[in-house]
């Protein structure tokens, strides 16, 4: 059986981190399922990118930033697939981005590099995100159905969910 191959937005990650205890426990039962079912995990770098970013930004104490990292390493571990797990974005995902960001200009542009990285790649099928403007978008929508059905640069339907 093929694994479904996933890709996680910054949310997971921070909430990995983070000191709310909801928050946690949402996060580790969403990683819980990636790791019980088959699913093929990939966290873009821009992703991870962020995470650090937001440690970095919210600790100053070099063993509270040395703590949350190893936390965040631990949590994802058993996740990772060196296969696809952390690819850098490619000038074509930064070409589709721009094209999201021209189609509609209040979506974010972190996410839309995020949601270009899984269009690009012809067998995803999920995006992990509770972004609400991601969940939502027709432009995003559009473009994958466009990518599947008259560019045939995509193999599968991309889903964006909000839960696994």
């Amino acid at each position: 059986m093929l694994a479904t191959r996933i890709y996680l937005d910054t949310w997971l990650l921070r909430a990995l981190i983070s000191d709310k205890a909801q928050e946690r426990s949402e996060a580790n039962h969403e990683i819980s399922k990636l790791r019980s079912q088959s699913f093929e995990s990939v966290i873009p770098q821009i992703v991870l990118g962020e995470t650090v970013s937001t440690i970095m930004r919210d600790f100053s104490d070099p063993n509270d930033i040395h703590n949350k990292l190893a936390k965040l390493y631990d949590s994802i571990r058993p996740i990772l697939n060196p296969r696809t797990c952390l690819p850098p974005p490619t000038k074509e995902a930064y070409k589709i981005a721009e094209e999201l960001k021209n189609a509609d200009g209040n979506l974010r542009d972190t996410d839309l590099l995020i949601v270009a990285q899984a269009l690009i790649d012809p067998e995803s099928e999920r995006l992990l995100t509770p972004d609400k403007d991601l969940l939502d978008s027709e432009v995003i929508r559009e473009k994958e159905k466009e990518m599947r059905e008259i560019d045939n640069s995509r193999i599968k339907l991309l889903k964006i969910v909000d839960g696994l």
